[in-house]
């Protein structure tokens, strides 16, 4: 999907949010947005959230955003999917945060396929 801005990703989002009836994701959606930024970064694969001093940053790759993202529902999720590591607490910090890369990549898949079970 093309988007001019990562903030027309979240519009996109909040748009796919509000045609389903679930308000856990327009409370979250809608919290997330207010304590958060978001931006498009080519130092990143796919997606990533950050702790950034007080508030968040959630970060797309446009590359990633383009080759995958095809509709509105793959937005939501995918930021649902970033705003869940942050509201699940990253059950692996200690190992998510280890100089070994194997580590960090595989306590990442582990969270990874715990959220999108949530999300599914």
């Amino acid at each position: 999907m093309k988007a001019r801005n990562a903030r027309d990703l979240v519009n996109i989002a909040l748009t796919a949010a509000l045609s389903i009836e679930n308000q856990e994701v327009h409370w979250v959606l809608g919290h997330l947005t207010r304590i958060s930024d978001v931006g498009f970064s080519k130092r990143i694969e796919t997606a990533s959230i950050r702790k950034l001093g007080e508030n968040y940053r959630i970060e797309f790759s446009p590359d990633f955003v383009e080759k995958w993202l095809e509709s509105p529902e793959d937005i939501l999720f995918v930021l649902m999917h970033e705003i869940f590591h942050k509201l699940r607490g990253d059950l692996l910090r200690g190992v998510a945060e280890s100089r070994d890369p194997v580590e960090r990549t595989g306590a990442n898949v582990v969270e990874d396929i715990q959220i999108n079970s949530v999300l599914c």
